[in-house]
């Protein structure tokens, strides 16, 4: 969904549908002028406290692009089903920390439905070839890798090299994804 000059402090909003089974949900929000915020609720429309104490919806706010990703609640395989809201507000253009730009803001809003899982294969011998993935994410993005480990493994290493800015990583000895390590944009 593409949105154009969207005066600053306002809000457009959008509702989404998850249906029973789904594992996880990927959303991405692309300013292509200004800077805009991104909120989100099950239930009900958000408002401007989500994320903060009390409230259980998400809020993503930082420079550039925002990424949300909605896992399953601890112990479940699937997300809860219902009707989600997401609400986009305008930051205006060149806002600075705590004060609201000027003008309007342009975005782009997609909805990338599960967080997609790449199968790297199965750990080899000592010696035998590393499973290696290559990979870019932007700020506050989030990808997920699994990996089968034979039985009588007595010991491997994982290794996550960044290249440029803080990436995290979590590991977890079963098929469900992780509880992400940074509560921005991680649901």
């Amino acid at each position: 969904t593409n949105v154009t000059a969207l005066p600053v402090r306002e809000g457009a909003y959008f509702q989404f549908t998850i249906a029973t089974d789904t594992p996880s949900w990927k959303l991405k929000l692309t300013p292509t002028v200004g800077e805009a915020l991104l909120l989100v609720r099950r239930g009900i429309v958000p408002s401007s406290a989500e994320g903060q104490g009390g409230s259980t919806g998400f809020r993503m706010q930082k420079a550039t692009n925002e990424h949300f990703v909605l896992l399953p609640p601890n112990g479940q395989s699937s997300l809860v089903a219902g009707t989600y809201y997401v609400a986009v507000v305008s930051e205006g253009q060149n806002p600075a920390y705590n004060r609201t730009g000027s003008n309007t803001c342009n975005f782009t809003l997609a909805s990338l439905g599960p967080l997609p899982v790449v199968n790297l294969g199965t750990v080899g011998a000592v010696g035998g070839p590393d499973l290696v993935q290559a990979d870019a994410l932007e700020g506050g993005e989030a990808k997920a890798y699994q990996f089968t480990v034979p039985a009588n493994t007595l010991s491997m290493e994982v290794e996550l090299i960044p290249q440029s800015g803080y990436p995290g990583g979590v590991l977890r000895k079963n098929i469900q994804l992780p509880t992400l390590p940074d509560s921005y944009g991680n649901g």
